[in-house]
């Protein structure tokens, strides 16, 4: 499914998208946000993988890991304060 939005940009970079989209071969400026969207949405996917491996990863190394009760009330003790 998809729904159709409207998008108000200004001059400048409506002019810069409409010259990216025809030096890189797309049908229309639409397809090309589309595509910076799309691209955009994917690379912070991997950013993100990227920093939960790092996390565990650290973890793991350092024996860190904590039974969840633990971790839950640690996590409530900040929160109040």
């Amino acid at each position: 499914m998809s729904e159709q939005i409207n998008l108000r940009l200004p001059d400048p970079l409506l002019k810069h998208a409409r010259q990216e989209a025809k030096q890189r071969g797309f049908r229309s400026v639409q397809a090309f946000i589309e595509e910076c969207i799309r691209e955009e949405v994917e690379y912070l996917s991997e950013q993100d993988t990227k920093l939960i491996k790092k996390f565990i990863d650290h973890h793991d190394k350092n024996n860190l890991w904590v039974p969840k009760e633990k971790l839950l009330k640690k996590l409530r003790k900040k929160t109040r304060k």
